[in-house]
């Protein structure tokens, strides 16, 4: 399983059609993936509508707050 060669290593796919998880696999659950919208990544912008899509998605970044971030932000004294 752990080959450095990306070209012969497991696919995610193959990975989960291994034997091993027959007894996880429910075929009626299997979600069907919504497909990806590039048209950003092909479209054709000015470089100031770029800087201006890329600075709107990063003030749109809302941290995932951690579950040990009050005991790390708390100074004990002992």
């Amino acid at each position: 399983m752990l080959v450095l060669d990306a070209d012969a290593r497991l696919t995610a796919d193959g990975a989960l059609a291994h034997s091993y998880f027959d007894g996880l696999r429910d075929p009626e659950d299997c979600p069907v993936p919504t497909p990806y919208d590039d048209s950003y990544d092909n479209a054709t912008l000015p470089l100031e509508e770029w800087k201006r899509l890329s600075f709107k998605e990063v003030r749109s970044f809302v941290p995932f707050p951690r579950r040990d971030s009050k005991r790390r932000n708390t100074l004990t004294m002992t």
